[in-house]
Formats: C-alpha cells, sequence, structure tokens
C-alpha cells in the first residue's frame, strides 16, 4: 500500500509542476509561509518540488473560495501548514485508522425511548469536557488522539476534572495496534480496561514516534470497564450518544484536499468515502446554522493551525457524510461514588471530598484566596463544594438540553447567596424615584435592528472590578456615562466610579454601602462633572471626597427613565441612544456561576438589587438576549458579560429602571 501510495505522489508532484497559477509571482508569499510555518528543505531540487505542490493547492483553494462566493459551497478553505503536501501524503502521515478484521458488536449503545427529544445544540468544549487540540505529526497515530479525548470527556463526566490523557501511552502499549502505523479506537479502550489505567499527558508526553512501553502506576490518570459501539451507519443514535454520553470517538474519510485545507463553514464534499475509512477523530457536539445547515462538531489532532483552530462543522443527517456514523464509539467509566452521592443526596456541603483537594488548593491558588485560620477554611471550602454541586447538577441538565446557558466556577465560588448580596449588590431604588409623562418609551412603528453591540463602536471602556464594596450602582452610572461621552464627543475614557461612592452621598447614595444610579446622574449635573478613572482612581471603600474640577473628564445636564418595565421600550433605547444603565436581580446562584449562553432562570424575581449595563441585543440559537456588562470582573462570566433572557416577561426586572444620562 505505502509503495502504491509513494507512486501516486511522484505522479502527483509532476502534476503540481505542470500547473502553477499562470501569471503570478508568488515568491514573497512562498518565503512568508515557509517562515511562518517553520519549513526547511533538503536541497533546491526537494525545495522545487514542494513549492509546485504548495502552488497547486493554493490554486485549489483559490477556485473552491470564488465558488464559495458564487454559494456553490457551504464552507471556505485556508492554506495552513499542510500546504506543501498533497493528499496523498497527509493520508498516509496523519490518518492512521486500522479497522480490526472482527469486531465486538455486543456492547451496542441503544438509545431509549426517552431521547425521542434531544437539545438542538450541545457543545462539550463550553462545559468544560474537551482539553485543547494537539498536534499528531507524522505519526498515524489519529485513533490514539481520538481513543484519549473520548477517555477525557468520560474523566471529566464521572469525576468533575478535565486532564490531558497520554496518546504516547497508546501509540508504544496498545499492541493490538500499530502504533504510529495505524490502530483503532476500541483496541485502546480494551486495553486500558485490561490494563487497569492509562497515564496522564504530563506523566507520559507525547514524542510523534513509537518507543518501548513505559506505562507507570506512578502515573495513572484513569481507567474504564469497557466501551460500547454505535450502530453502524445510524446518525440518530450517534446523536443521542453525543447528548446523553459526551464526546464520542469517530471514524471518517479524510482523503480529500477539501478536507485537508478546510477553515470554515459547514463541510459537504460530495465526493467524501463513506466506506473507506482512514481517519479516527472526535465528534465534541453539534448544531444547526441560522441557515437549518446541520452538523457535528469535530475535534482534529492537526493543530490550532488546521481547520477553525484544530476543529471541523461537518454535515449532519446528510446521508452518514464521510462514514461518520459508521465506526463510532465510546469508552465506559464508572462514577466516581462520592460525587454519585454528593449529586444524589447533597453531602457535598456537609462532608468535605477528599477527591476534590487538589481542585480546592488549585482555586485557591489561582484566585489568590487565603484564610484566618483552619475553621475559616472549612466554612468556606463547604460552601465552595456546595456551589460546584450546584455548577455540576446544572451542567448536566443543559447537555441535556434542559437550559439555555452553562455555568463554571469562578472567584466567588466561597461565597454564599447572601453574602453576594451583601457586598456585592447594593443597588437601592429611591423611595421617591420621580417617574412623569416624558419617561422614554421609543416610536412603535420603528425599525430597529436585530442586534447591538456597542462594544464594537468603541462606547464601552474595559470591565471593571468593584471588589467587596456595594458599588454596582456606581460602575452602571459611569458606564452609561462613559457611553454618551463617547457619542458627544467621540472620546472613550474610564471615568471615575471612585468619585461617585466618595462625593455623592448627599444625593442619597451610600457609598459602599449602595446607591443608585439617578442620583449618581444627578450629583454629576449639580457638581458640573465627574473625574476620570485615572484622576480619581478606585479603591474599593469609602473615602473623602477628592474631586477636582480642573481633572473634569465628562458633564451631563440631566437624565432620562425608559418606560418601566417596557423591554420594547428598552430595546428602542439601547439602539438609539447607546448603553443603558439597568437594575436587576442578581442573587440567583445561577447568576452568580454564569458562564456562556443565554441566561434564562424563571426563578429570577422582580426584587432588583444590582446596577449594571446594558451595551447591546440580539438573538443566539432562536433565544432573544441582553448583553449585559457587569462590574465583578473577567473571571465572572464570559469575560465580565453576561448574556440575559430578552422578551421573558421582563425576567430579573431587567427593564423596570433602564435610565441614562443625557
Amino acid at each position: 500500500m505505502r509503495m502504491l501510495l509513494c507512486g501516486g505522489v511522484l505522479v502527483l508532484l509532476a502534476s503540481a509542476l505542470a500547473y502553477p497559477p499562470e501569471g503570478l509571482s508568488l515568491d514573497t508569499e512562498w518565503e512568508n509561509w515557509k517562515m511562518t510555518h517553520k519549513k526547511e528543505y533538503n536541497g533546491l531540487g526537494e525545495e522545487g518540488l514542494r513549492r509546485a505542490v504548495w502552488e497547486k493547492n493554493l490554486q485549489l483553494i483559490e477556485v473552491h473560495n470564488r465558488e464559495y462566493e458564487l454559494g456553490m459551497h457551504s464552507y471556505e478553505l485556508g492554506m495552513n501548514h499542510l500546504g506543501d503536501m498533497t493528499a496523498e501524503e497527509v493520508a498516509e502521515k496523519m490518518t492512521g485508522l486500522q479497522v480490526p478484521p472482527v469486531r465486538n458488536r455486543n456492547a451496542t449503545f441503544a438509545p431509549d425511548s426517552s431521547l425521542k427529544r434531544l437539545p438542538k445544540f450541545i457543545d462539550y468544549r463550553k462545559l468544560g469536557y474537551v482539553t485543547p487540540v494537539r498536534n499528531q505529526g507524522s505519526c498515524g497515530s489519529c485513533w490514539a488522539f481520538s481513543s484519549a479525548g473520548a477517555l477525557e470527556g468520560q474523566l471529566m463526566k464521572t469525576h468533575g476534572k478535565l486532564i490531558s490523557l497520554s496518546p504516547q501511552n497508546l501509540v508504544d502499549c496498545v499492541s493490538e495496534n500499530s502504533g504510529c502505523g495505524g490502530g483503532y479506537m476500541t483496541n485502546a479502550f480494551e486495553y486500558v480496561k485490561e490494563n487497569q489505567g492509562i497515564e496522564s499527558e504530563d506523566a507520559y508526553p507525547y514524542i510523534g514516534q513509537e518507543q518501548q512501553c513505559a506505562y507507570s502506576t506512578a502515573g495513572w490518570a484513569t481507567s474504564c470497564r469497557g466501551y460500547k459501539e454505535i450502530k453502524e451507519g445510524d446518525e440518530w443514535a450517534l446523536h443521542a450518544a453525543v447528548a446523553k454520553v459526551g464526546p464520542v470517538s469517530v471514524a471518517i474519510d479524510a482523503t480529500l484536499y477539501s478536507f485537508q485545507f478546510y477553515k470554515r463553514g459547514v463541510y459537504y464534499d460530495r465526493n467524501c468515502n463513506k466506506e473507506d475509512l482512514n481517519h479516527a477523530v472526535l465528534v465534541v457536539g453539534y448544531g444547526v446554522t441560522n441557515k437549518g445547515k446541520k452538523y457535528w462538531i469535530i475535534k482534529n489532532s492537526w493543530s490550532e493551525q488546521w481547520g477553525n483552530k484544530g476543529y471541523i462543522l461537518m454535515a449532519r443527517n446528510r446521508g452518514n457524510f464521510c462514514g461518520i456514523a459508521s465506526l463510532a464509539s465510546f469508552p465506559v467509566i464508572m462514577m466516581l461514588w462520592s460525587l454519585f452521592f454528593a449529586l444524589l443526596f447533597g453531602a457535598a456541603g456537609a462532608l468535605l471530598s477528599a477527591d476534590l483537594d487538589q481542585h480546592w488548593d488549585m482555586w485557591k491558588g489561582k484566585h489568590k484566596k487565603s484564610y484566618q485560620d483552619q475553621v475559616d477554611e472549612l466554612k468556606r471550602r463547604q460552601i465552595w463544594e456546595k456551589n460546584l454541586q450546584v455548577i455540576t447538577l446544572h451542567n448536566l441538565e443543559a447537555s441535556m438540553g434542559m437550559h439555555t446557558f452553562v455555568l463554571a466556577m469562578n472567584h466567588l465560588g466561597d461565597l454564599t447567596p447572601e453574602e453576594i448580596l451583601a457586598s456585592l449588590a447594593q443597588t437601592r431604588v429611591p423611595l421617591d424615584l420621580h417617574r412623569d409623562s416624558s419617561e422614554f418609551a421609543g416610536s412603535s412603528g420603528a425599525v430597529l435592528p436585530d442586534s447591538v453591540d456597542w462594544r464594537q463602536q468603541g462606547y464601552v471602556t474595559d470591565v471593571k472590578n468593584q471588589g467587596s464594596c456595594g458599588s454596582c450602582w456606581a460602575f452602571s452610572a459611569v458606564g452609561a456615562l462613559e457611553g454618551q461621552l463617547k457619542k458627544t464627543h467621540g472620546t472613550l475614557v474610564s471615568l471615575s466610579a471612585q468619585n461617585l461612592v466618595d462625593c455623592s452621598s448627599k444625593y442619597g447614595n451610600k457609598g459602599c454601602s449602595g446607591g443608585f444610579m439617578t442620583q449618581a446622574f444627578q450629583y454629576v449635573i449639580d457638581n458640573q462633572g465627574i473625574d476620570s478613572d485615572i484622576s480619581y482612581p478606585y479603591t474599593g471603600q469609602n473615602g473623602q471626597c477628592m474631586y477636582n474640577p480642573a481633572l473634569r473628564a465628562a458633564n451631563c445636564s440631566s437624565y432620562g427613565l425608559v418606560a418601566q418595565g417596557n423591554e420594547d421600550a428598552l430595546k428602542y433605547a439601547v439602539a438609539t441612544i447607546g448603553p443603558i444603565s439597568v437594575a436587576i436581580d442578581a442573587t440567583q446562584p445561577t447568576f452568580v456561576f454564569y458562564h456562556t449562553g443565554v441566561y434564562d432562570d424563571p426563578s429570577c424575581s422582580q426584587s432588583v438589587n444590582h446596577g449594571v449595563l446594558v451595551v447591546g441585543y440580539g438573538t443566539m440559537n432562536g433565544v432573544d438576549y441582553w448583553l449585559v456588562k457587569n462590574s465583578w470582573g473577567t473571571g465572572f462570566g464570559d469575560q465580565g458579560y453576561i448574556r440575559m433572557a430578552r422578551n421573558k416577561n421582563n425576567q430579573c426586572g431587567i427593564a423596570l429602571y433602564g435610565c441614562y444620562p443625557i
């Protein structure tokens, strides 16, 4: 087989030499490409051959992308580190699937009737089930990376920890496979079962070539008790397995140049062979585009330089495209008993789990946590484990399509909801807040954009961290002032929340003990200015008023209120005015530990306590949202932001107290 492939490569190399792009000098591009990918060749003769292949591939990419622009394809191609290789060379050196002549089909995954309705979207990367993309190099070890990826997902699901496992352990030690010469995923799972373990990547690092088996129990990371295979060619069964189980190992045809140079979009090439499979990858999710194209999310092992940072979206429900459902399997790992009982009986809040000692220490180190004494640390550890339980259960439900957002542990993990409310959510609506008929309601007949993001227009400064001072109202107010300063004067300046904390008490605000945005605006109006954050930096505690008019950065003449409880009016205000200050309920644990998706929690009340800034709106996967900037640091949510459900009966009270400076 290798002799035939080599012969084919020579023919294609000669063919490439005969067909360079006409009338075009690519010397500079070639040199830049070599430098980018650190390419060196054995003499001018070899470089000439490789350049000819590269130019031929570049021509194929350009022709395809012109056809893409004409609507003939659903995906784009792009030059990458494989540009000087023919498709045959890639298949020979960088695939490596070897299907056993006899397979055990007794352990077949059978979806139960409860899975007739599956979530439309799943992405296990967002749930923390997927390690970074790696590079198998010129070793045919795709099967080992696919197997390790499936084991990593099940380890996270059953033990609550994500660890990069060792493909090299499998390359060296699975005797049923052929190392860099190829192998099969179920053979790898069977080895891990019989060996009672596989080492971590740190303990047994990847070198990209075969060596003597050096497995050591000292580097043990996990084991499995067997595996299950998906019914051959059944995409519905694969769909159910990914939804219910987690990432799944699959085999595909990866011989086409369109796969080699995939860049983005939903990959569908009718020439992809679903019978002759040669490459192992990992399905880490699925979904559907806004245009209705269904796809699998595939993790490859050709480095982040390939595809879309190492991933490809492959067509789903297109007749078992590329054979993706023909040879699918996943390992079975027993759930850790301590985690199992914690999930069922809530034991995490009462008894500390020794299995979480390392993760507790890692979390403390990451967030620079220290405690007064062992008693205080024990109390905080119990709260942290209880919060971890909430996060784990929620994300399990989210993986089954029960939620539109996922949670993640963050720097607030050792705090109770009551402590969050007392220290971080101190917006106090004035009892004498004057509302009149001039409230902003917008125009009912106006046509507004489907989405707005004022960050992209340069209206929003960096996310700040209020710390343990209840100054959310001040950060919300300065955020709205910053947006209007940019809109009216064309300059974006971070304004001083500390100026408001220290100086607006006579307007009803109480510094770190709470306040409200309109009272902050009234202070700026009467004071005829507010300092910048640089000239009056934030300290996170109450201080003596130090406002300096010589350093004034902005002013306002009045303020407006958005019609109370009217989400359409709030949308109109955001679209036409800019970022808007709002108040919300932020006491739910689901809010505190929000990570990604659209936050939709029906238990979120309309009793508001936290000031934030609406900086846009849009729709994600069919769910309308408000784009909200918080002041709990970039460790909160999605880099400091949260997408909150829009048009859900004014959820969390977001449209009750919208206001803005003028």
